[in-house]
């Protein structure tokens, strides 16, 4: 991983707030996506049951969170 891109926690829920987060892959690509629970999402990556994007890939680092937004704001 670049030295630029440094690992960063998953924030805490809020309820009826959405988070925007960055996940940087294995394959030097990103994947941006948005979640109530970042945790649980990133644990749906890990499993194969996230995104096709990380389906295959399951290594991955959280490098980047914003939030919490209202969800219209996140997407």
């Amino acid at each position: 991983m670049s030295d630029l891109l440094k690992r960063v926690e998953c924030p805490e829920p809020v309820e009826g707030l959405s988070f925007i987060y960055i996940l940087y892959c294995r394959n030097e690509t990103f994947y941006v996506g948005q979640s109530v629970n970042v945790r649980e999402r990133i644990k749906r990556h890990q499993n194969g049951s996230g995104a096709k994007h990380t389906q295959q890939l399951k290594e991955f680092t959280l490098v980047y969170t914003e939030g919490p937004m209202h969800l219209d704001a996140a997407i």
